[in-house]
């Protein structure tokens, strides 16, 4: 550590900051100390040097003073007396040499260009070619001394070039440094003058409106003058409200004809339709004895009943409400969209019933589960109506496939289990189409799995699949209570001549 207890860092900054402040120009003093307890010896001294040289010293002063423990005490050249903080510890391995002023004109010299101390020795007049004592004066013998002189001339005459251009520069420097502080004294002094201007408006606004309002005002207008010169302006304006309301209360009207209009189409339609559909007429008035069809035709009118009184219940909404209320469906649209649903209901219930008419066979079962009646198709999409009253019928949608369809299908991809497929048999058993196969008896559900797989059965593999289908079926509607176990050989048996 230096003696004054700095960091090596914090001497560095100082030298940098000397740089910045007066100029990149040092004069350099190298000392070694033999060891701790002697007084340093002063090696050389350097001038012309930058902090960049004592940033990595030791690129440039192993080759000029050798090894040893160096110290370089550095002097701005401004104050060549003065140390800048303490002097910057460098250790360098080796022996020590002494310092060769011919380095610094070398040209991969990285260190300060000139050498002030030791001053390099001058050689003598008749060193250029020695000659032996022994031999005979020559007068006419070459001699150096007069261009050694001239060189030594020149080297000073440039080292004092040299001086002058750094002194030129240091002193632009200067001059940079002060022009750029006038710079900015002068920009602070205009923006002061221009604060200072503003201020004074500022004022001179105030006093104008301070004087304005002490100033007596004009007497105003008379308010009758006024209101006389905006009545006109007003009575244009009310007239034109009343214009707009007998429009809108015009176009009310017309909706309201349009709704009365649509009403009575609807109801007419609704009035003209029998009151019974000639199919369940004909179930009814049929005598077979079967009470399953006469619970099925209770509920069929018990739904048409329900389903009459929701197009009755709109068609009062609309005749009551009159037009459409805020962003409610118009009334007239939804009594169109119940006699549609109430037509369909009806043709659909009475098929529905047609086909449910047929004798049922009955399960072994102690307890027989109660077979659900289908539902009826879904009714046709309502037809959207436009502003204009106008309606546009909707596009038909296909067919659902029924749960037997789903069945088959699943059968011949062989992508679920069997017990998978026979799960899916038991939880739709109230399907219509699973009852007409398992639950008829005019029909024959091997022959309808025939028909439906063809050529598919020709195969062992498969054949054995669908086996393995029925019989989880089988046992699996045992367990749901759709069969007794005495069904089960009879199910096995007509297994067996599947597909013979």
């Amino acid at each position: 550590m230096p003696p004054n207890d700095m960091s090596q860092e914090a001497i560095l900054q100082m030298i940098a900051d000397k740089a910045k402040a007066d100029g990149d120009d040092f004069r350099l003093r190298i000392a070694r100390r033999r060891t701790l307890g002697t007084l340093p010896e002063i090696v050389a001294m350097l001038e012309e040097a930058h902090a960049e040289h004592l940033v990595a010293p030791e690129t440039w002063l192993p080759r000029l003073t050798g090894g040893g423990r160096l110290e370089i005490s550095v002097y701005h050249s401004s104050n060549v007396n003065t140390p800048i903080g303490g002097p910057v510890i460098v250790t360098v391995d080796g022996d020590p040499i002494k310092p060769d002023a011919a380095l610094l004109r070398l040209p991969d010299w990285a260190g300060p260009r000139r050498l002030t101390y030791p001053r390099p020795e001058k050689k003598k007049e008749n060193e250029g070619f020695s000659m032996s004592s022994n031999a005979p004066a020559n007068p006419m013998a070459p001699s150096f001394h007069h261009d050694e002189a001239k060189a030594n001339a020149r080297e000073v005459q440039f080292e004092q070039t040299l001086r002058d251009l750094n002194a030129r520069i240091e002193a632009t420097a200067r001059l940079e440094r002060d022009l750029l502080e006038k710079k900015s004294q002068m920009e602070v002094e205009a923006i002061r003058r221009d604060a200072d201007a503003r201020a004074r408006e500022a004022e001179a606004r105030v006093q104008r409106l301070e004087q304005a309002q002490l100033q007596p005002r004009a007497p105003t207008e008379n308010l009758g003058s006024v209101v006389e010169k905006l009545m006109p302006l007003v009575l244009q304006v009310m007239e034109s409200n009343r214009a707009a309301s007998a429009a809108a209360a015009a176009a009310q009207a017309q909706a309201t004809l349009e709704a009365a209009k649509m009403q009575a189409q609807v109801l007419q339609a609704i009035m003209s339709k029998p009151a019974i559909d000639p199919q369940m007429l004909a179930l009814l008035t049929k005598d077979d004895g079967s009470a399953r069809v006469m619970e099925q035709m209770g509920d069929l009118f018990s739904a048409t009943t329900a389903t009459t009184m929701n197009v009755l219940n709109a068609a009062v909404e609309m005749g009551l409400a009159g037009g459409q209320r805020g962003n409610e469906e118009p009334v007239a649209l939804r009594a169109v969209r119940e006699g549609v649903r109430a037509l369909m209901a009806l043709s659909g219930a009475g098929r529905n019933a047609a086909a449910g008419a047929k004798p049922r066979r009955q399960l072994p079962a102690k307890e027989q589960p109660k077979q659900e009646v289908a539902s009826p198709p879904p009714a046709a999409p309502a037809p959207t109506v436009e502003k204009g009253g106008a309606a546009a019928e909707a596009p038909l949608k296909a067919a659902e496939p029924t749960a037997l369809d789903k069945v088959i299908h699943r059968i011949e991809q062989k992508k679920d289990k069997p017990e998978e497929i026979a799960t899916y048999l038991v939880e739709n058993v109230t399907d219509p189409s699973i009852i007409e196969v398992f639950a008829d008896p005019e029909v024959d559900f091997r022959a309808v799995f025939e028909e439906r797989l063809g050529d598919w059965l020709d195969a062992d593999e498969n054949k054995n699949f669908l086996k393995a289908v029925i019989h989880s079926f089988a046992e699996q509607g045992v367990e749901a209570g759709l069969f007794t176990a005495e069904a089960l050989p009879e199910i096995e048996k007509a297994m067996e001549s599947l597909g013979t």
